[in-house]
């Protein structure tokens, strides 16, 4: 079992971290145990993974970027 975090903005220059909840948004970070949980299934030791590693860029643009820090435009 595992839970997802998120980052939100609590003001500009200010980034929280919080537990995700199903359904009512998320909990505050120092509250995991409020987080839901979701299952992940695990491969079996000595498993390999092949192909593109591809990471989204979208996250690296500026206005992404620069959202929580006051500085979009």
């Amino acid at each position: 079992m595992l839970r997802l975090a998120t980052l939100t903005c609590a003001r500009p220059a200010a980034i929280l971290t919080r537990w995700k909840q199903t359904g009512r948004g998320a909990a505050d970070g120092k509250r995991p145990e409020e987080g839901t949980p979701a299952f992940a299934e695990m491969a079996v030791p000595g498993t390999t993974f092949e192909g593109l590693w591809r990471e989204n860029a979208f996250l690296n643009r500026e206005e992404c970027a620069s959202h929580c820090a006051g500085t979009r435009r």
